[in-house]
This record gives C-alpha cells, sequence and structure tokens, in this order.
C-alpha cells in the first residue's frame, strides 16, 4: 500500500496518541488500527511522536533501546578518515553518504582508535558498533526525493587477525597471507595500491581494516518491488540483526503500531554470506561486545537525484530516526542467528558484439592524438594483466566480503549494486594526458546510471565526477562523448571517451569538451611535502567507472572472465567489455 494520508490526518492520530497517553499515565501501549500516514514527517514533531510511541511499544516487550541519529560522511570527512585509517576507501564523489551513529550499550567496549572516524560525531556516539547477538539498529523515516538510486547496507569495519610470525610476505611488506597474492589478487601488487587493500586499523596490530559487505543491500528497486519509484520520498523501516527473535520482535511492535509489513526491510546479517553455486566463505564473528568481536557500519547511499536543490534540502534535515534496540541482558533467550543469506544473482546484457567497435574508438582516439597539433606522443597505458583496461575490482581483486575477510583484506566498501572498473595509479605532474574509453552502461543497458570518477591516489579520496547525463549544459558528461569519432566507429553512441590531464587547455580541440582538469586542490603535485596523503602517490590519480544497478534487475551488471590455464591470465568471456585507457606525453620538441 502506497501512503498518501494527509498532514493532517497524521496530527489527527498523533492527538489521539496524546489523549491516550494521558489517561492511562503511559502505564499501557496504545495500539493504532489504522496504517501510520506514509508522509507523517511533514507534521510539526510527527516522527517523534510516533518514535517515542514505538520505543515505549518496544520497552513494553522487554526490549532495551537507545537512540542514535543520522549523519552525513563527505568528501571534506576524509581529513578525519585519513587520519584514523590512512585510507579514504574511494568513496564516490557523486555524493555523500549517510551514516547511523549509536550510542555503545553500557559493557560495549569503545575502542578509542574509531573516534571520529567518519566524519566528527557527537560526544558518546560513534559510527561504528560492535554487535549483541541479540540486537537490532533500527532506522526509519523519509526516504530522499525522486533519483536514480538510494540504499542501505552494512559492513564489517574492522576484525582481529594473527599475523603469522615469519610470514615472508609479510616481512616484505606485502599481505600477510601468501595466498593473497595468488588467483588474481596480486593484480595491484606493484601499483601502490597495496597498502590500501591490506591494513591494520590505527594502533592495533592484530586488527585490520575491513569494510566487507556482510549481505545485499536493500535499495530502492528492493523497497519499489512492482511499483517503480514508489519508495522515494515515502516512509520506510530498515532492522539490520543477526538475531531472527529480533527482527521478529521489531516487526510487530511496527505492524502493532500500524505500520504495513511491506514498508519494513530486514538486512540479515547471517553466519555465512555467499554466492549462488559458491562454497561459502569464512564465518562472520563471534558477534558480541568485547574489544575481541568484529565492529560495524551502517549506511544509507542517495545519488543523482533529480532535482539537486530537493536532495540539498533532504540532506539538510536527514528526517530519519535510528534506534538501536535489543534483548534485555539478563534475559535467558538464546540468540537465534540467521544461518545463511546467498548473494543475489547477477547478469549483464552481453557486450561483446561491441568489441570490434571499441578497437576501432581506441584507434581513432590514439590516431588523432598522436596526429593531431597537440604534439602527443603514445606511452605505456597501465595494464591490468597483459591489456591496457581498467580492472573489474569484484572480478580481478575477488572483493566480496566474505573472501576478503578470510584472507584480512580490505574489500573497500564492496557491495552488488554497482560493477565497478579501476585503473590503477598514473602520475600527472610531466604533462600526461590520460583517455579512458568505454561502453556506457546507460546506452547498452547495463546501467541505470554512469558516473567515471576521479581519485587522489595518495588518499584513495573521490575528488571529481563525469556523470553520463547533466541538466546542465555546461557540464562535461558522458554520454555522446564519442559522437566525433562517428565516422569511424559504427555505433558510436554506445561509448565515451573521456580526458584527464592537469590542464585539458592543453588539448583543446582534441577532446570536443570531454576532459577533465585535474587542478593541484583535487591532486596535490608530487613536489608538495605538506599535503597529506602517502607522500609517494603525490601527484597521481586514478579512475573509476561505475555502473549501477542493471535495469530489470535490483543489483549491478558483472562480467565474467576466463583463465588461461598456462598463463594464468585473465580473459574476457561475456558482459560489460572492460574500458580502456590510452596514456599520451608531450614529444620532447
Amino acid at each position: 500500500m502506497k501512503f498518501s494520508a494527509s498532514s493532517s490526518a497524521w496530527g489527527a492520530i498523533a492527538a489521539a496518541l496524546l489523549a491516550v497517553f494521558s489517561v492511562h499515565a503511559f502505564s499501557q501501549t496504545p495500539r493504532i488500527d489504522k496504517e501510520v500516514p506514509g508522509n507523517a514527517v511533514t507534521a510539526k514533531g510527527g516522527l517523534e511522536q510516533f518514535t517515542r510511541v514505538l520505543i515505549r511499544e518496544l520497552n513494553s516487550i522487554g526490549f532495551e533501546v537507545t537512540r542514535g541519529y543520522p549523519h552525513l560522511w563527505t568528501m571534506e570527512d576524509c581529513d578525519l578518515t585519513f587520519a584514523v585509517t590512512l585510507n579514504c576507501y574511494a568513496n564516490n564523489p557523486a555524493s555523500p553518504y549517510v551514516l547511523a551513529a549509536v550510542q555503545p550499550w553500557p559493557e560495549e567496549f569503545v575502542d578509542p582508535a574509531t573516534t571520529n572516524v567518519y566524519g566528527k560525531t557527537r560526544p558518546g556516539y560513534s559510527s561504528t558498533y560492535r554487535l549483541d547477538p541479540r540486537e537490532a539498529i533500527v532506522i526509519f523515516g523519509r526516504m530522499p526525493p525522486p533519483g536514480k538510486y538510494m540504499g542501505l547496507q552494512s559492513y564489517v569495519f574492522s576484525h582481529e587477525w594473527v599475523v603469522p610470525e615469519g610470514d615472508s610476505v609479510h616481512r616484505s611488506g606485502y599481505p600477510w597471507i601468501t595466498d593473497a597474492l595468488q588467483g588474481g589478487r596480486d593484480r595491484f601488487k606493484d601499483s601502490n595500491m597495496v597498502h590500501y587493500l591490506f591494513s591494520t586499523l590505527a594502533r592495533h596490530e592484530g586488527r585490520v581494516q575491513s569494510f566487507s559487505s556482510v549481505s545485499n543491500s536493500i535499495n530502492n528497486v528492493v523497497m519499489d518491488g512492482d511499483d517503480a519509484g514508489a519508495s522515494f520520498g515515502e516512509i520506510r523501516y530498515f532492522v539490520v540483526t543477526p538475531d531472527q527473535a529480533m527482527d521478529s520482535g521489531v516487526r510487530s511492535a511496527l505492524q502493532r503500531l500500524g505500520v504495513s509489513k511491506d514498508h519494513v526491510f530486514t538486512e540479515q546479517i547471517a553466519r555465512h554470506f555467499v554466492r549462488p553455486g559458491e562454497p561459502p566463505g569464512g564465518k562472520l564473528g563471534p558477534l558480541g561486545l568485547d574489544r575481541h568481536a568484529p565492529d560495524f557500519l551502517t549506511g544509507l547511499r542517495y545519488a543523482m537525484p533529480d532535482s539537486q536543490q530537493a536532495a540539498n534540502a533532504w540532506r539538510s534535515r536527514l528526517p530519519l530516526t535510528v534506534l538501536r534496540v535489543r534483548e534485555s541482558p539478563f534475559s535467558p533467550r538464546p540468540a537465534q542467528p540467521f544461518f545463511e543469506i546467498a548473494a543475489d544473482v547477477r547478469d549483464a546484457v552481453d557486450e561483446g558484439f561491441l568489441s570490434d567497435d571499441l578497437d576501432a574508438l581506441v584507434n581513432a582516439v590514439r590516431d588523432r592524438a598522436v596526429g593531431g597539433p597537440w604534439n602527443l606522443a603514445v606511452l605505456e597505458a597501465p595494464t591490468m594483466g597483459q591489456a591496457p583496461i581498467m580492472g573489474n575490482v569484484e572480478v580481478w581483486l575477488g572483493h566480496f566480503g566474505p573472501y576478503c575477510r578470510d584472507i584480512g583484506e580490505n574489500c573497500l566498501g564492496d557491495g552488488q549494486d554497482a560493477s565497478y572498473f579501476f585503473m590503477p595509479p598514473q602520475p600527472l605532474d610531466s604533462g600526461q594526458v590520460y583517455a579512458v574509453i568505454g561502453t556506457l552502461g546507460i546506452r547498452t543497458g547495463n546501467a541505470t546510471y554512469n558516473g567515471l570518477s576521479i581519485n587522489d591516489a595518495s588518499r584513495l579520496k573521490g575528488v571529481g565526477n563525469v556523470p553520463d547525463r547533466s541538466s546542465r549544459s555546461s557540464d562535461s558528461v558522458l554520454d555522446g562523448s564519442a559522437s566525433s569519432y562517428r565516422g569511424a566507429v559504427a555505433n558510436h553512441d554506445q561509448f565515451f571517451v573521456h580526458f584527464f590531464t592537469r590542464d585539458c587547455d592543453t588539448i583543446s580541440g582534441l577532446a570536443d569538451g570531454a576532459c577533465t582538469s585535474i587542478t593541484h586542490k583535487m591532486v596535490p603535485p608530487a613536489i608538495d611535502v605538506t599535503a597529506p596523503g602517502h607522500p609517494h602517490l603525490h601527484g597521481f590519480f586514478t579512475a573509476g567507472l561505475r555502473s549501477y544497478v542493471m535495469p530489470g534487475t535490483a543489483r549491478g551488471p558483472t562480467t565474467t572472465y576466463t583463465r588461461d590455464p598456462e598463463t594464468g591470465a585473465l580473459r574476457y568471456q561475456r558482459g560489460q567489455l572492460p574500458p580502456v585507457v590510452l596514456a599520451f606525453k608531450p614529444r620532447v620538441q
């Protein structure tokens, strides 16, 4: 049922609730026979009043409740994050994240090393939390206004790890399990990226950063069901829990207050999160509140709004409530864990038929750059394996939450809602020019939206984004950027071409406006010894191509590869064609 009641209707219900409270002096939990209006948050005090009623309902069935709050993690907050983690996790620069800040339970270990790790929080609150086996994080409120994407997902932030004594890989400064360098996970071994993929938490030699997924995300496609777009701007409820009884108890409380079960979504934190047809990764846990237990974070991401003004207004208010709910620690009830949850199957429109066109476009871009008045020479391009391509993070690095936890790898916030192609760090300060060339998912049927990100390699920080389309004519966009090559390439509208360099004016005419200048503010020059970040990566950038949510599915597209039995090299089989990177440098006069 789609909520449509007016604010006045909610006001009447709120008044009735207050009357009940005054008569019974809070000695009984009120019952509401009608559905709570979906736009209740528009009424003065509506969301707050409902929150109080819900807390009293949860208390009445023996649950302890504390209140948290939502807060933004923005690009600017990378300064605080990097101080703790030496990593900004290639944050998506297209939009900030909304994180749940919670209060710790009285007996919960609070790690001082994680203070303000995802932006400054109020005293007594934290963006990361350990998880009682019988608790739930409950988040509800008005969803953001219409856009291309929103989704909620939880992650393991860090967990204990025993570094084997005498491990030669560990001693050499590389990952602490030799097997981590096998099976394609060594692709970035010599690209200055390994310290982002394998790292301990500040001041904890035996605790590794993980940022690894624990379940399928709950995105707008999941929330909408058969009614696309129905959840934007409406009230929705989320229960994040490892315990079946907590899930049932919270859901029952919501339904007794008139909330439709179709508007409540549970993120099950199961012992095993597995891909269909594959053996499970390591068991999650053991859960608990002590210093040895893994800690978690939960966030909501909202991107590509229809109206930036409306999106900014929503973010400035964040009309969401965060509750932390648990069974009384004195209750004898044993936990009822979720044993296993399967990752949703992912698919893709096969782009293999565009392979020859991609080759032709790459050749056309190379020929124009070298043969024109820009005096450019071809450089050796960044490679993944033997080809000058961007690597699929999921395939080439094995980024899937349980598998990262198996080997102590940092999954960098992996998820199932997008494919992510990534370029190893490349230098900028000697006049280099880079062209990224690839298929455009919104045209091939593999994406609801695309974004090409620019990242400061010295902090792995997202500093800019090239969207697929824009409402502003002045913006550089991906859609249509290959049109000037129409004479040389069939199906040119299925592709994009975008250039990166320090100053796009130096290649004016070559890029036809499809160029991003990477300023010193975005990526500090190599000679800047005072800039934050890893000094050896100053002056280096990376690019990442995201394709979010394949139309007709709830998940991002995928790509399958085969492995050469003799060389071990990965070869494209079907799905998205990997983008190609060309590198140029001014000729020596």
